[in-house]
């Protein structure tokens, strides 16, 4: 259809949708065919969404050349992060300005989020990335890893991580911080580690040097009935707003 394929900016809401997987996965399949396309938006919280979502929105980000803004919502699902050393590729050879990706409330630990960290490290249009890991599995190692990526991002202007209720140390958030400091004089800087053992007199260094840090244990949700991933997916929408 010539009035689909000329759409530049497409918004899919696919939250708690009842579409079979093959359906999803064939709609976004269908995204790396709009050669026009600059902007994706893309929200699939809370439908058990597994890594074979991110294949499918790597081929789209490859296919559609002329994309510059990808905003990703898929908090609440069932993603362990296989994909992500592959979206990551994807990323690495697209001429993305901005990412926006929210994998809150999933289950990723593994290696792939550091090789995620080093390919988009090595993006050198990429002047803006948020990415929200709050309520996963990461633990320091892994995240030094993707740190140590994510520091390389030359053009990068603008970093928001939010990485609350995971295991990460002092010593990897003092590497990361330094490391993005040092070489990113300019770089506007936002991360939450709450809910980490991370004590409180970091946050008040890093502060004079100019990066908003939030190192305090997140106050607790109240218990009104819903899932842990339905809280997750609440307070980062109240914390973005």
């Amino acid at each position: 259809d010539l009035e689909f394929r000329n759409v530049v900016h497409l918004i899919l809401d696919m939250d708690r949708s009842e579409a079979g997987e093959m359906e999803r996965h064939a709609l976004l399949g269908a995204l790396s065919t709009m050669k026009k396309l600059r902007v994706i938006t893309l929200t699939a919280r809370c439908n058990q969404t597994a890594d074979d979502t991110l294949l499918r929105l790597g081929d789209a980000v490859l296919g559609c050349e002329k994309l510059r803004r990808l905003d990703v919502d898929l908090a609440g699902n069932q993603i362990t992060g296989e994909g992500l050393g592959y979206f990551g590729f994807s990323v690495l050879h697209s001429r993305l300005s901005a990412l926006r990706l929210n994998l809150a409330g999933n289950q990723i630990a593994g290696e792939m989020l550091g090789i995620f960290g080093e390919a988009v490290g090595r993006c050198a249009k990429l002047r803006s990335l948020h990415l929200n890991l709050s309520g996963n599995e990461v633990t320091g190692e892994i995240f030094g890893q993707f740190g140590e990526g994510v520091t390389r991002c030359v053009a990068l202007e603008e970093l928001r991580l939010d990485f609350r209720d995971n295991d990460i140390r002092e010593s990897c958030a003092n590497v990361l911080v330094w490391s993005l400091l040092r070489r990113h004089a300019a770089l506007r800087i936002q991360i939450d580690f709450r809910g980490n053992p991370i004590p409180q007199e970091v946050s008040r260094i890093f502060r004079a040097a100019g990066v908003e840090i939030k190192v305090d244990r997140a106050t607790e949700v109240e218990d009104d009935g819903s899932s842990q991933d339905e809280q997750i997916v609440r307070n980062f929408d109240t914390d973005s707003s």
